[in-house]
């Protein structure tokens, strides 16, 4: 059953975690915004095996504090030609250790569509993305990332991404098509999905058996140059219709976590100084508001 109260936020503003004390200092503090989980990015840690190793003790320290690990957070870029072996090494290294620290969900992204070439003779024409190679490529990173999810009993929370490979509803749908695995699920972001145009309540029903994570954050704009076609605003500001989202993940009822992202890059530095607390307050505030089912204090239809 969906719960609207079962909220965490995304931490990765908060870098250079490497104590037990610090851990749990973040934690407490999101715990007292009324936060029940947050999202751990391999940054929060360190990068790679340095981040891997303190994964079971930023677990531990999480809990402790009275709230749950919604998922962990890795970002490669899985289309890369050269060396896709290494990241898919990264991501897998990185299950197994999310795996032992007890988080069985992982998220993670495609990366940026590879650039075609153009003959030097055919300087005139314009230059268009390698769409074959990219999705050749990323099939054949995901090959082992899958196998070790499976085996591990994890769940790959995929997220199209604004700029990747994988960034709206249909290239998900060809991911899933191409990948097929019960381990392969996907985290709704409806933010990507308005970018590109998508009916984001019907994405929602439509692959609501695949719904493994929901990040909420808000968006405006177009496909394009982040901060000049299109925004993360602070959430409640953007033109996705909120109450029309939660509807959706009513109907299907998802029974995971939510977890605000803050993603307003140029007001957390020029506004907010990099205060990642108060990112987090605001957007707790902004999330009760949009939250509440507005139907609950209307009296029945006669």
């Amino acid at each position: 059953m969906f719960d609207r109260n079962k909220v965490g936020f995304s931490g990765f503003w908060f870098e250079g975690l490497e104590s037990k004390e610090e851990v749990t200092r973040v934690c407490e503090d999101l715990a007292k915004l009324g936060y029940k989980g947050v999202e751990w990015k391999e940054t929060c840690f360190g990068t790679g095996a340095e981040a891997c190793s303190r994964l079971d003790m930023a677990v531990k320290a999480t809990r402790n504090a009275g709230i749950e690990v919604t998922d962990l957070v890795i970002l490669r870029n899985l289309v890369s030609p050269d060396n896709w072996q290494k990241q898919a090494n990264d991501t897998c290294e990185f299950i197994k250790a999310a795996c032992g620290a007890g988080v069985k969900v992982v998220n993670i992204a495609s990366g940026p569509v590879l650039s075609g070439s153009v003959p030097s003779d055919e300087w005139w024409r314009p230059a268009c993305p390698d769409w074959r190679k990219s999705w050749e490529t990323l099939e054949k990173t995901m090959e082992p990332i899958i196998s070790t999810a499976e085996s591990m009993g994890v769940t790959i929370a995929f997220e199209p991404i604004a700029g990747s490979l994988v960034h709206d509803y249909y290239s998900i749908m060809e991911l899933l098509r191409r990948v097929q695995s019960p381990s392969l699920g996907i985290t709704m972001d409806p933010s990507h999905f308005l970018i590109h145009d998508n009916d984001i309540a019907c994405a929602i029903r439509q692959l609501s058996s695949r719904i493994c994570l929901v990040h909420v954050k808000d968006a405006v704009g177009r496909p394009g140059a982040f901060g000049r076609d299109f925004l993360f605003p602070i959430l409640g500001e953007g033109a996705i219709n909120w109450q029309e989202f939660f509807a959706a993940l009513d109907d299907i009822d998802y029974p995971g976590w939510l977890s605000v992202e803050f993603e307003s890059f140029k007001y957390m530095h020029e506004v907010l100084k990099g205060d990642a607390l108060e990112a987090a307050r605001l957007s707790k505030m902004s999330y009760d508001s949009l939250a509440t089912d507005k139907n609950a204090s209307r009296p029945p239809q006669k």
